[in-house]
């Protein structure tokens, strides 16, 4: 895992779609490349609002591309919901996947739910 402390910027990364709705790869990965060329950190399905948008599998193909790119930058990965067994699960894929680290998001509108969530979760 990198030094996350070493980082002083981090860019919540969009999510590029093709006009059909599908991941556009070629996009994210051009946006990627340039967040390293920059030295900045990403986060992946964070806080730009396509976190909670997107479907599982859409979530694991950015991640996938994202940590198998050999990037010389840190990846974080966006952690959001209400269902804490599938916050956990996103976790410990992402672990398996080399993130290095997470971005939790909270609803103000479920504050005192959700502080639990994430004192369970972390």
């Amino acid at each position: 895992m990198r030094n996350l402390n070493e980082v002083k910027v981090w860019t919540a990364i969009v999510t590029p779609l093709t006009d059909g709705g599908e991941l556009d790869l070629v996009s994210f990965e051009g946006l990627l490349r340039k967040q390293e060329k920059a030295g900045n950190g990403v986060v992946v399905a964070g806080s730009t609002g396509e976190g909670l948008a997107l479907s599982t599998q859409q979530k694991q193909i950015l991640v996938q591309t994202a940590t198998r790119l050999g990037l010389q930058i840190p990846v974080i990965a966006g952690v959001g919901g209400f269902a804490l067994e599938e916050c956990k699960n996103w976790i410990r894929w992402c672990e398996s996947e080399g993130v290095d680290g997470f971005l939790l998001v909270r609803s103000e509108e479920h504050t005192s739910e959700l502080q639990s969530h994430l004192n369970l979760v972390c």
